[in-house]
């Protein structure tokens, strides 16, 4: 399946709040995928990407920097079952 390899940061001023309060974990996974799919409603419409995402705490140099990396399929579902591509996302 063709698809897009995204990775989403938080600025290193946050890292800290993330550090001491793990839940935030969930809440930066979930406005992830969230942000995704509003960017792709905003550019093609109203369409069901394919979407798997997972947060990862640590960067290759194993300093604590928050991110998630989310795999989504270059195209999704219309509301009538169409499959729309999907070329890009802006920013991405």
């Amino acid at each position: 399946m063709p698809h897009l390899h995204l990775t989403l940061t938080i600025a290193k001023e946050m890292r800290p709040y993330f550090d001491r309060d793990r839940s935030l974990l969930k809440l930066l996974l979930t406005t992830a995928a969230d942000a995704i799919r509003r960017v792709i409603a905003v550019t093609y419409g109203a369409i069901r990407v394919g979407l798997v995402y997972t947060c990862h705490t640590f960067g290759r140099d194993l300093v604590f920097k928050p991110h998630v990396h989310a795999i989504v399929t270059k195209g999704g579902l219309d509301p009538k079952e169409n499959w729309i591509e999907v070329e890009g996302i802006p920013g991405g």
